[in-house]
């Protein structure tokens, strides 16, 4: 647990003089490939026959005139 607490030397080379380290992009806990902007809702989850999402209603009831 030194390594973790700072005890062992920073093996890194040093930067040149006058650069600046880069920024690293501030991953999402869950989805570390894409931006979070970029996410969109699931719709349909469950399986084929017990679709849970907005739509699903319409596509499982039958009315008497569909029959």
């Amino acid at each position: 647990m030194a390594h973790r607490a700072g005890l062992f030397p920073n093996h890194r080379p040093r930067l040149p003089e006058g650069s600046l380290p880069k920024n690293k992009p501030k991953l999402n806990r869950y989805l570390t490939c894409w931006a979070p902007s970029s996410v969109k809702p699931i719709y349909k989850k469950g399986h084929r026959w017990n679709k849970v999402g907005p739509h699903s209603s319409r596509t499982m009831s039958a009315t008497p005139g569909d029959l």
